[in-house]
């Protein structure tokens, strides 16, 4: 039915935007012998994802990730510092806790799905979303 593919089409956004969510956390936070790549490699490729966001929001004045971009020189001591920064603030868990709503929203659109198996691995991809680790 078409409400069916509308909560499909709901669910999918929230789910893609929690994960994108988390992948951004782990840039911070994750086991580089896990990931394959070094932490911080969004920053260096210039990519500003949603802890930096929240970062440069709360703490406009004087921040260490604005100093990262601006930096000519001793750019992976700015790095360090802008990575640092992010996770020593609390956006860290601000970012966490969105990605959990879009969850919650991923959950609640599928919710007038008939139940089935379809709809039970549906409903258990958002805990895997949360919990991962690479």
């Amino acid at each position: 039915s078409e409400a069916e593919v509308d909560a499909l089409r709901s669910y999918g956004y929230a789910i893609g935007m929690a994960f994108q969510i988390v992948d951004d956390i782990l840039d911070y936070t994750g086991d580089e012998a896990l990931m394959g790549k070094p932490l911080g490699s969004d920053l260096r490729e210039g990519n500003v994802t949603l802890p930096a966001l929240f970062h440069l929001e709360r703490y406009p004045k004087d921040n260490p990730v604005n100093r990262y971009f601006r930096a000519r020189r001793l750019r992976e001591e700015r790095l360090q510092e802008a990575l640092a920064a992010i996770r020593e603030s609390g956006v860290i868990e601000s970012s966490l806790d969105m990605a959990k709503e879009y969850v919650r929203r991923a959950e609640d659109a599928v919710r007038i799905l008939p139940d089935s198996d379809g709809k039970d691995t549906l409903m258990t991809i958002g805990r895997y979303v949360l919990d991962r680790d690479v």
